[in-house]
C-alpha cells in the first residue's frame, strides 16, 4: 500500500542547512521536481513525466515513474507512480522558486520538434548543472517517458541553446565521469543538427520519404539470406574473429530464459555501459515503428549486445561518431541495393555484401528473428522488417567497429 500526499510547498520554502535536516531537504527536492514539471506541461494533461518514484519497498527501488496533472482552475498538480499506490496532489506552489511556468516555451501547435533521447544518469548530471537558465531548465522537467526511455522535444533553437549551456558546464567540470557524460550528450545534439543540415530536413521525414523506395531492395535483401538459411546454406565469411553459432544460441537461450526483473537490469546496465546504443535503440525510427515493434528492436539490440560481449576482443564504447558512420555505411547499402536494376545485378551485390560481413552468425540471428514469425500475430509488419534489419546491423557494426 502506498502513501497519499498533500502538500502545501510554502511549508518547504527556506530549510536550513546542515545534517539535521537532510531529509527535509531532500523530501523538498522531490516535491519541487514535481512542481517544475507540472509548472512547465500543459493545463488538464496528463503526461509521463521523466520523474521517478522515490520507494524503495525491501530495500529495492520501485521501477515506476511519475504521471503528473495540473489542473487549469485550481491549480492544483497532482501525480501518481506509474507502478506503486504513492499519490498525492500539491498546492500553493505558484509563487515559489520551483515554478518554471514564467519561462516555459509558447510553441506553435505545428511547430517542428526534435526528440533529444537520454538516459536517467544523463538527465540527472543535466538537472545537476549550475549554468542553466530557466529556459532550459523547462526542457529538462519538460522530458518525459517515451520510447521505453526519457526524452526531450524541443525546437533547434531550444537545442542549440541547450548545447551552449553544457559545453561551458562540460568546460569547467572537474570529474572526468561527468564531463564524459557531458559531452556525450553534446555529440548526440550535434548529430541532431548533423542530420537536419546533410537531409535538408528532420532524419525521420528522410527516412519516411524514401522507406517506400528503399523497402523492395531491402526486403529482397533479407528474403535472400533467409532462403541461403532454409537451404542450409552457410555464410561464406572467412572473418577469424567471426562469433560462433553455439555461443550465439547459447546467448539467445539464456537471455529468452530471464525473467522481466532480470531483463531490466540487463536494459539499466546497457544505459550504463553502453548508452548511446541504447539510446539509438529507444527512438530510432520513431515516425515508423508502432510500440509492439519498438518493443522488439530493443530486446534484440539487447541481445546483440549480449552475444557481442562474447567476442575475443572487448566491446568499443559506441560513441555518436561510431553511429553515425556504421548508419551511414547502412543507408549506403541501401541506396547500393536500390542501384541494381537487374535481378542477376542485385543477388551479385547480396552475395558481395554476405561474403565480406565480419559477424555472419549474428547477423543469421537477426534475420531469423525478424523473419520466423508470419503469422499475422507477428509484431512487425511486413513493410517494416527490412528497417528494422538495417537498424540492427547498425548496431552490430557499431560492437565490431
Amino acid at each position: 500500500m502506498g502513501d497519499t500526499f498533500i502538500t502545501d510547498m510554502t511549508h518547504f520554502e527556506g530549510i536550513p542547512s546542515g545534517p539535521s535536516h537532510e531529509p527535509a531537504r531532500r523530501i523538498a527536492q522531490f516535491f519541487g521536481a514535481i512542481v517544475s514539471a507540472g509548472s512547465v506541461f500543459p493545463a488538464d494533461v496528463l503526461v509521463d513525466a521523466a520523474l521517478f518514484c522515490r520507494r524503495r519497498p525491501g530495500r529495492i527501488r520501485c521501477p515506476g515513474h511519475l504521471r503528473v496533472h495540473r489542473d487549469s482552475g485550481s491549480g492544483i498538480i497532482t501525480w501518481h507512480c506509474s507502478r506503486c499506490d504513492d499519490q498525492g496532489e500539491i498546492s500553493n506552489w505558484e509563487g515559489t522558486s520551483w515554478n518554471l511556468s514564467p519561462w516555459a516555451p509558447s510553441r506553435p501547435a505545428n511547430q517542428k520538434l526534435h526528440e533529444l533521447v537520454l538516459t536517467e544518469d544523463e538527465l540527472r548530471e543535466l538537472k545537476r548543472s549550475l549554468v542553466l537558465g530557466p529556459e532550459c531548465e523547462c526542457l529538462l522537467y519538460g522530458a518525459i517517458i517515451a520510447h521505453g526511455g526519457i526524452v526531450i522535444r524541443a525546437t533547434l533553437e531550444e537545442l542549440e541553446e541547450l548545447e551552449e549551456n553544457i559545453a561551458a558546464d562540460a568546460n569547467h567540470e572537474e570529474k572526468r565521469r561527468r564531463q564524459r557524460i557531458l559531452d556525450r550528450i553534446y555529440e548526440r545534439i550535434e548529430t541532431l543538427f548533423d542530420q537536419e543540415n546533410y537531409y535538408g530536413s528532420d532524419f525521420e521525414e528522410w527516412m519516411q520519404d524514401n522507406q517506400q523506395e528503399l523497402s523492395p531492395e531491402i526486403e529482397s535483401f533479407v528474403n535472400e539470406l533467409d532462403e541461403k538459411m532454409k537451404q542450409g546454406q552457410d555464410f561464406p565469411s572467412t572473418a577469424k574473429k567471426s562469433i560462433s553459432a553455439d555461443v550465439v544460441e547459447r546467448t539467445w537461450q539464456r537471455i529468452a530464459g530471464q525473467s522481466a526483473k532480470d531483463a531490466q537490469k540487463l536494459v539499466n546496465r546497457m544505459s550504463k555501459e553502453e548508452p548511446v546504443v541504447l539510446a539509438y535503440l529507444m527512438a530510432v525510427d520513431n515516425d515508423i515503428f508502432n510500440q509492439g515493434e519498438r518493443g522488439v528492436l530493443l530486446f534484440l539490440g539487447v541481445v546483440v549486445w549480449q552475444i557481442m560481449l562474447q567476442g575475443t576482443r572487448p566491446l568499443p564504447k559506441v560513441t555518436d561518431k561510431i553511429l553515425d558512420k556504421a548508419e551511414a555505411g547502412n543507408l549506403k547499402m541501401a541506396e547500393y541495393l536500390r542501384g541494381e536494376k537487374t535481378e542477376a545485378g542485385f543477388e551479385e551485390a547480396t552475395r558481395k555484401i554476405i561474403g565480406s560481413y565480419k559477424q555472419p552468425e549474428v547477423l543469421r540471428y537477426v534475420i531469423e528473428a525478424i523473419m520466423e514469425d508470419t503469422e499475422e500475430s507477428s509484431p512487425i509488419r511486413e513493410e517494416n522488417k527490412g528497417i528494422m534489419l538495417l537498424d540492427l546491423k547498425t548496431v552490430i557494426d557499431c560492437f565490431d567497429a
